[in-house]
C-alpha cells in the first residue's frame, strides 16, 4: 500500500485529491479552506490534508 493509499484509507486527502472529488482545483480547495468553508488539517509547516468525511459533507451541502 502506498503512502497515499494509506492516507485515503485513514480518511485523509491531499488538496489535489479533495479537489478532484469536489470537481475543483487544488488551489480552489485551499482557498475554500483558508476562507473557513471547509476544515483543513495541518501537519508540520507545509502538509495540509482534508478529512474525507468533511469533503463529502461539503459536496452534499453544495448540491443542496
Amino acid at each position: 500500500m502506498t503512502k497515499m493509499q494509506s492516507a485515503i484509507a485513514r480518511g485523509l486527502l491531499t488538496a489535489k485529491k479533495a479537489g478532484e472529488r469536489c470537481g475543483i482545483s487544488a488551489r480552489a480547495m485551499l482557498a475554500l479552506a483558508k476562507s473557513g468553508e471547509i476544515t483543513r488539517y495541518k501537519f508540520g509547516h507545509k502538509t495540509i490534508r482534508f478529512k474525507l468525511s468533511d469533503v463529502e459533507n461539503f459536496i452534499e451541502k453544495a448540491q443542496a
